[in-house]
């Protein structure tokens, strides 16, 4: 079992969703490996910083996933944690002074984690904040930075890298993240972790068998903190990569918050914690680049939901994308179908998609079976037929 396991399977008792604990996780890594490991695109070097937002609404415990991850950054001690209320300003401040570990260590470059447990009470309000974010964000870039905007001593940011882990709801979202951000490029540099429902009920009337270990779980984040050099592609990994790049980039089309444009790179920064997860040889497997894309596509639908608005969001029109698919496919697997859903432009997210693949297993026109770490969904054969005719239906009413 890899690190990520590990942590999945201590906080499998707990009411958080899933996806929180997981993306928090990759956070942790993002932000313990700082510049010391990187990929290199020939044109610029990618590191595998990240922006992660968990939005749900209240009382879906996003809370104990952020300090899951804040308290493994603060276990390994080689980086800084910002949290609490901020405003952007006083976090360049922070970023540019020498900070002093615990264990004596003095960091001088401008690396931190930013855990916001609410993102509208962490950001005071500034027109500017979410732009200077973005620069901060495009380490590949912004390697240093001056600011010598106000009237106090300027500040000078060097060797920039951040994690950004934060968390609202739609509600309150507005008040943190301006219209000017959503198409400006902040919001297409993060990840939207949307989720609904808790990934389980849970009184804790009684100790849970197992809780995050912090003590256990940073021993592998201690060895990844100690690794440095670059990121190479297994061969099998750039064979996938290759194609699936040149589809995506060629068929996806424009959204307003840039997301689909950026998601190679995103899903190359997340391939790389996926990847420091289980080993420490610096090289990207197929599975590492297929599950970051993975990832990534599962965020996007959240992204469009949260920030351009749900009178698009029709479950009828998803509905009929996903028995356009079964049809002509008879079989798929869950990780093709969501590439497959995305690549055209359907805006349902797994939550959404869960609900109509549900329904038509209750109804026996779906059969789904588990095959290592995916799921293969198919027509029931008994029904084939019935769906062939659905199939022409459908292809008559495309036509007309």
């Amino acid at each position: 079992m890899d690190w990520l396991g590990e942590v999945l399977e201590s906080v499998d008792e707990l009411e958080s969703p899933t996806r929180y604990y997981l993306f928090s996780a990759l956070a942790a890594i993002s932000a313990i490996v700082k510049r010391n490991i990187y990929l290199n695109r020939f044109s610029y070097i990618l590191y595998p910083n990240l922006y992660i937002f968990l939005i749900g609404e209240s009382g879906l415990r996003k809370g104990p996933a952020i300090s899951l991850c804040e308290n493994l950054v603060r276990k390994v001690n080689n980086n800084r944690v910002i949290s609490g209320r901020a405003s952007i300003e006083a976090i360049i401040q922070r970023l540019g002074k020498a900070h002093h570990t615990n264990d004596h260590m003095i960091i001088k470059d401008a690396t931190a984690l930013i855990a916001a447990q609410e993102l509208d009470t962490m950001l005071i309000k500034n027109d500017q904040a979410h732009s200077i974010l973005t620069a901060l964000y495009v380490t590949h870039y912004t390697q240093d930075w001056d600011n010598l905007l106000k009237a106090s001593a300027s500040d000078y940011l060097k060797n920039i890298c951040i994690t950004l882990l934060g968390a609202s709801n739609e509600t309150n979202l507005g008040s943190a993240i301006p219209p000017q951000a959503i198409t400006g490029g902040f919001v297409a540099r993060t990840l939207v972790v949307y989720e609904e429902k808790q990934h389980t009920l849970n009184p804790l009337t009684v100790a849970p068998k197992k809780v995050p270990n912090i003590d256990q779980l940073s021993k592998r984040l201690f060895e990844i903190a100690n690794l440095r050099g670059s990121f190479i592609w297994d061969n099998l990994a750039k064979e996938f990569f290759d194609p699936w790049y040149e589809k995506h980039m060629k068929l996806h089309k424009k959204d307003k918050t840039g997301t689909l444009a950026r998601l190679p790179d995103t899903a190359l920064k997340v391939a790389m914690p996926l990847s420091l997860s289980s080993k420490n040889d610096l090289i990207l497997l197929k599975e590492d680049v297929e599950q970051a894309i993975e990832l990534c596509l599962e965020c996007y639908p959240g992204c469009e939901r949260v920030f351009i608005g749900q009178s698009k969001y029709a479950l009828s029109e998803a509905t009929h994308a996903f028995l356009r698919l079964m049809t002509e496919k008879k079989s798929i697997s869950r990780k093709r179908l969501i590439r497959e859903m995305c690549f055209n432009r359907v805006l349902c997210d797994y939550i959404d998609l869960d609900r109509i693949i549900e329904t038509y297993i209750q109804g026996g026109q779906l059969i789904s079976k588990k095959e290592g770490n995916d799921i293969i969904y198919s027509l029931n054969e008994q029904i084939l037929s019935q769906y062939d005719r659905i199939l022409k239906e459908l292809k008559q009413y495309g036509d007309n």
